[in-house]
């Protein structure tokens, strides 16, 4: 992930994003490039927990546009509505339980309207009710805005709710589609 996430630098080969080599591109024109296209979901948080939900779920779009502005907020509330947490967003972020925090995770990722979001075992931390709600979240926005979303995980109950698995083993690609033909 952290490759075609643009975090690491390849050291041979081209790596595209939408058909364009990004992979000699300056640190400036990286940084712009992952806030436009891309959104992440880590299996630990990292929410600023002396920041309010609603701050921290507007820091992409303060990053991109140089600070925060009212219309970021108001998107921000949106996004926050749609994981089921409006009412948190002046809560500080320090404050909410683990599967509050992922879902605030997950509407930081869409704030920039990414078409495509990195997700790292975002399940993995979180008991059954909030892993399901989780998915569910990520599941119903790609069906809604068409968003992609590459979720990497080690639950087979995860990746059976998924269209298309893409199964690895010792870093090499074993299998590749949908979810009854590689999880059998």
């Amino acid at each position: 992930l952290n490759l075609v996430g643009l975090l690491d630098t390849p050291t041979s080969g081209v790596l595209a994003i939408r058909g364009r080599d990004v992979s000699h591109l300056d640190e400036a024109a990286l940084t712009r490039l992952r806030a436009e296209t891309l959104g992440f979901v880590f299996q630990f948080h990292h929410l600023l927990p002396g920041l309010s939900v609603a701050e921290n779920v507007m820091l992409p779009a303060a990053a991109l546009e140089g600070g925060l502005h009212p219309r970021q907020r108001r998107h921000a509330l949106e996004l926050l509505a749609n994981v089921g947490l409006a009412d948190q967003a002046d809560r500080l972020a320090g404050r909410l339980s683990g599967g509050m925090q992922q879902r605030v995770a997950i509407a930081r990722a869409l704030m920039n309207r990414p078409p495509l979001v990195f997700a790292d075992e975002p399940t993995g931390n979180l008991d059954t009710e909030n892993s399901d709600a989780v998915m569910s979240l990520m599941l119903d926005w790609n069906r809604e805005h068409g968003t992609t979303f590459v979720i990497v995980t080690h639950d087979p109950g995860i990746a059976r709710r998924c269209g298309r698995v893409v199964r690895m083993v010792d870093g090499r690609l074993v299998a590749d589609g949908p979810p009854s033909d590689v999880l059998g």
